[in-house]
């Protein structure tokens, strides 16, 4: 019988096993050997992008009416989605990493009206490239700091963290 340990994430549970981590929405994890595609992050990408363009066009337009401020708020937005763009492609949604392919685990507390509590889970996929997972912890008015330290325990006794 696999050792396995589990804690509410804010879209489901995080399964860990003793040869992987399984992210489900149910509260039992699903033997899978498949990693789902990443379907949901490039919508998201595809979605900056069209913006990134409508932005740019919009700035060029004020451009030509010499409406200078305009210009200059239409590319800090350009630049501000082409920035996310370049730093979400590391980012991946999969399904299941296994724990040799693990590089580091990090865990970010909360900051107040910021963001919410996350580990970082950095690992090399099948191809070998490096990706970062984030396992974002459920918000603070239903979980509770009880819930947040029982996650740590869980990452700290699988020796994650």
């Amino acid at each position: 019988m696999e050792h396995r340990e589990s804690f509410k994430t804010s879209r489901g549970y995080c399964h860990v096993l003793s040869d992987r981590i399984i992210f489900t929405k149910a509260k039992k994890p699903t033997d899978t050997n498949t990693i789902s595609s990443n379907y949901v992050l490039t919508t998201l990408l595809i979605i900056y992008g069209l913006i990134s363009i409508f932005l740019l066009y919009k700035a060029y337009i004020n451009y030509q009416e010499e409406n200078w401020l305009l210009v200059i708020l239409f590319l800090l937005g350009v630049v501000y989605l082409i920035y996310e763009i370049f730093r979400s492609v590391s980012y991946s949604t999969t399904e299941m990493i296994k724990r040799e392919d693990i590089i580091h685990v990090a865990f970010r507390p909360v900051k107040p009206f910021v963001r919410r509590s996350h580990f970082r889970i950095r690992f090399k996929n099948e191809k070998s490239i490096e990706k970062t997972r984030l396992v974002i912890l459920p918000r603070s008015y239903n979980f509770t700091e009880k819930d947040t330290k029982k996650a740590m325990r869980v990452m700290k006794r699988a020796g994650l963290i």
